[in-house]
């Protein structure tokens, strides 16, 4: 798994069958330390619900200056969408039709899968 400062890169292909359920929570554990990623994860997590960036941005507790910097790249990326405006302001979604969200959550289900096979 590569991470850097402008972006998360899943790897479609990572072994998970052989690594140890411990491994396995520390990629979990570094995939989320990335704000872009908790940013993603609560809307993903809360996808029956639209926010706007205030509510969004205090329900992920980070830093506002990060929460808007990552914000506006997922914005400008269709990862988050707007799905309505109320007044003035704008509520958003997370936008499951992204490659990027498709390729996140079908990675995220194939660990879990692995350290419940290894429990069960």
């Amino acid at each position: 798994m590569l991470k850097n400062d402008k972006e998360v890169i899943i790897p479609e292909q990572l072994d998970i069958k052989n690594m140890k359920e411990e491994d396995l929570w520390k990629i979990i554990d570094m995939l989320w330390s990335s704000p872009k990623i908790k940013i993603i994860e609560f809307f993903i997590n809360n996808y029956l619900f639209d926010f706007s960036k205030k509510e969004a941005m205090e329900s992920v507790r980070i830093s506002k200056q990060t929460f808007y910097k990552y914000f506006s790249e997922l914005e400008k990326e269709r990862i988050i969408k707007v799905s309505r405006k109320k007044g003035k302001t704008k509520l958003y979604k997370i936008n499951f039709e992204h490659p990027f969200v498709q390729k996140l959550i079908k990675f995220e289900r194939r660990v879990f899968r692995q350290i419940f096979k290894k429990k069960g």
